[in-house]
């Protein structure tokens, strides 16, 4: 398995936190790959996830979207049989 990287906007209201980091908001895809994702894309995070640019998951609120970049592994939810990504790093892109 090898890291892929993700880039696109948050979409607004999606952030759900379970405790501290852990938790999942959903991207709108506008890389390459993101044709062969579900749209928007299910983002999983955890405590160990680093967030870069933002001080956490609770930071993603708002009514606009966010520029961010995720690197992380796309697996499959056993449950749903649709694919989510598992962020290693969660980065606020320039705007």
């Amino acid at each position: 398995m090898r890291r892929q990287g993700q880039a696109g906007s948050w979409v607004p209201g999606s952030t759900i936190v379970q405790s501290g980091n852990m938790g999942s908001f959903q991207l709108n895809d506008e890389w390459t790959a993101g044709v062969l994702l579900p749209s928007p894309l299910t983002v999983l995070t955890t405590n160990g996830t680093n967030f870069i640019n933002l001080s956490g998951l609770g930071v993603l609120t708002g009514a606009g979207p966010i520029q961010i970049r995720v690197v992380g592994f796309i697996l499959i939810n056993q449950t749903t049989g649709q694919p989510v990504m598992v962020a290693r790093s969660v980065e606020q892109l320039s705007s």
